[in-house]
């Protein structure tokens, strides 16, 4: 999980293993691993802090016993990946924490449904790279459909996710998303994972107003807390009031195969 998704907090790790009944025997697992230099731990301040107190908000990321056990006994691709990986700002530290929340999110409501789910895929439209937060495949009716997601945080906008929004518009809005999806005729459905519900009704605003992009659904960090099929945890820009609504997103709900 930390070699795909870069980042973790403890919470997010216990809820991965749903081992709520060892939580303790798992902390003293991850000091272990943490000394052996399996993963890394460690936290985000603005000042120089030489320990980690005990009440800090506690990340781990992958270490380079982790990368060699994962070289020697995993099928993945470990070529690319250097400590450096782990070198990022607050900012990007945030939103990577927000996409793997998402995917245990998943994992915990309809783990049956989900054919793959990738951080940072990248897409090419000519010498143009465009690498949106995450992409994945949702079984619907024995068929896949295709969502790319963007995160979207209170410091992006407007300048940042405008220019966000335009890349991931030249490959939603033209042909070019046939070129990574040849088994369907849908365009991809781009998720918003907002901060916040104003920031939800600005990021909104935005993609109405200056895209093309019309199949598009927005939450917030708050919503994802509720069930993911719940009335409400999505969100729907009305055209005609020009607010938005809450949606019941079926796909989500693991006794349907309705969308």
């Amino acid at each position: 999980f930390l070699f795909r998704f870069r980042f973790a907090t403890e919470d997010m790790l216990f809820r991965l293993i749903k081992e709520d009944n060892k939580i303790e025997d798992m902390r003293v697992r991850l000091t272990k691993l943490v000394k052996s230099r399996i993963i890394n731990r460690f936290m985000l301040t603005k000042v120089p802090a030489g320990e980690i107190p005990a009440n800090a908000l506690s990340i781990y990321c992958l270490d380079v016993g982790g990368k060699t056990l994962l070289t020697h006994y995993s099928n993945e691709d470990t070529t690319n990946w250097y400590t450096t990986v782990n070198m990022k700002g607050s900012e990007v530290v945030s939103k990577d924490l927000v996409v793997g929340n998402f995917f245990i999110k998943l994992m915990e409501t309809c783990p049956h449904k989900i054919k793959y789910f990738k951080q940072n895929p990248e897409y090419r439209i000519g010498r143009m790279a465009i690498i949106p937060s995450f992409e994945m495949g949702i079984i619907v009716n024995g068929q896949v459909r295709y969502f790319i997601g963007e995160v979207v945080r209170d410091y992006d906008y407007p300048m940042y996710f405008r220019d966000r929004l335009t890349k991931i518009e030249s490959i939603l809005c033209t042909n070019a998303w046939k070129k990574y999806y040849h088994d369907t005729v849908v365009p991809p459905v781009l998720f918003l994972l907002t901060e916040n519900d104003q920031n939800a009704v600005d990021t909104a605003g935005m993609v109405a107003g200056t895209s093309e992009i019309k199949g598009y659904r927005l939450t917030t960090d708050e919503r994802l807390k509720k069930e993911l099929y719940d009335a409400g945890t999505f969100l729907r820009l009305d055209e005609e009031s020009g607010k938005l609504k809450g949606v019941r997103t079926v796909i989500f709900d693991p006794k349907s195969d309705e969308e």
